[in-house]
C-alpha cells in the first residue's frame, strides 16, 4: 500500500494492533482478579471481626446449654405459685466454717454413721440474713413459707405429687415435678403418711431422680449440742420463721414459736 510515496505493510499493522489489544485484555483480566481478591479479603476480615465480636454469645450458649448446672435436678420443675416454677438442688446444703457446698447426693446426711463428711455440717440455725447463698459463683435461695405451702398443698395435683419413701433404708419425703409421667416398672404411692409403701433400691431411686424426683432425707434436728431423730424426722427451713416437718405422722408447716423448738435443721436450696 502506497500513501504519498510511503509504503505500509497492512498485514503487519493489523497484527500489531491485535497484539496490543490482546495485551490490554490480559492486563485488564489480571486487574479484575486482583480487585476480586481484594474484595474477598475485605469480606473475610469482616467475617473474622464479626466472629470475634459475637464470640461472647457463643460462650454464653456453651456455658448455659452445653454445660448445664451440675447441682440442679435438670428434669424437675416445681410450681411454687400460680406463675412461677423452681428447680431443686441435688442435695442438702452443707457448711464448713464459711464455705458452703451441696451434699454429694440427695440421700446424704452428715449425721448418719459411717459417712465421711470432711468436717461439714448440714443442720443450720435460722438466719434471715442468709436467705440467699452463693455457691461456685451462682446464687441460690430458700423457699418462702408461701411457696412451701403452694408446693405441698396448692399446686395442681399436689397430693398426687408427694409422698413418704424409703431409699436404701433411709426415710424421706419425695416431691415429684409438675410434669410427672411416672417411671416404667416403678410404682409410686402418693401418701404423706407411710414411707413403707414406697421402698426403693439405690438403682431404682436413680431412675426416679432422672425423671425429676426430689428426695428430702430425714436428717433430724439439733438442739443445743444434741442431734436427734436422724432417719426418722425431717425438718426444713423456709426463708421466714417457719419450717416444714415430716415424719410417719404426716407433713406439717410450723411457725418457729413453739415451746420445743429445733434450733438447727436442714436447708434445700432452689433456683
Amino acid at each position: 500500500m502506497y500513501v504519498r510515496g510511503l509504503y505500509f505493510d497492512s498485514s503487519a499493522m493489523v497484527f500489531g494492533d491485535t497484539k496490543k489489544r490482546g495485551l490490554q485484555s490480559i492486563v485488564h483480566f489480571f486487574m479484575k482478579i486482583k480487585y476480586c481478591i481484594f474484595i474477598i479479603s475485605l469480606l473475610l476480615c469482616s467475617c473474622k471481626k464479626q466472629q470475634e465480636d459475637d464470640s461472647w454469645i457463643v460462650n454464653i450458649i456453651v456455658e448455659n446449654i452445653v454445660k448445664p448446672n451440675p447441682y440442679l435436678i435438670q428434669t424437675g420443675y416445681f410450681s411454687v405459685s400460680d406463675s412461677h416454677q423452681v428447680q431443686f438442688a441435688k442435695g442438702n446444703l452443707q457448711r464448713k466454717d464459711v464455705t458452703y457446698r451441696f451434699a454429694p447426693t440427695q440421700l446424704h446426711c452428715c449425721h448418719i454413721l459411717g459417712l465421711s463428711n470432711e468436717g461439714y455440717e448440714d443442720l443450720f440455725p435460722y438466719e434471715s440474713s442468709e436467705d440467699l447463698y452463693e455457691i461456685d459463683g451462682e446464687s441460690w435461695r430458700t423457699l418462702t413459707i408461701t411457696e412451701w405451702n403452694h408446693l405441698l398443698y396448692h399446686r395442681k395435683n399436689a397430693r398426687l405429687l408427694m409422698g413418704q419413701a424409703r431409699v436404701e433404708g433411709l426415710n424421706g419425703l419425695v416431691l415429684l415435678p409438675d410434669s410427672w409421667q411416672g417411671v416404667e416398672d416403678l410404682v409410686f404411692v402418693p401418701s404423706p403418711k407411710e414411707a413403707s409403701e414406697n421402698i426403693y433400691t439405690i438403682n431404682e431411686w436413680h431412675r426416679l431422680e432422672a425423671a425429676g424426683a426430689v428426695f428430702l432425707p430425714t436428717a433430724g434436728f439439733q438442739r443445743s449440742d444434741e442431734v436427734s431423730f436422724v432417719g426418722l424426722y425431717g425438718y426444713y427451713w423456709s426463708s421466714s420463721l417457719y419450717y416444714v416437718f415430716f415424719a410417719y405422722r404426716g407433713i406439717s408447716v410450723y411457725p418457729l414459736d413453739g415451746e420445743y423448738i429445733p434450733t438447727h435443721i436442714s436447708i434445700r436450696l432452689v433456683k
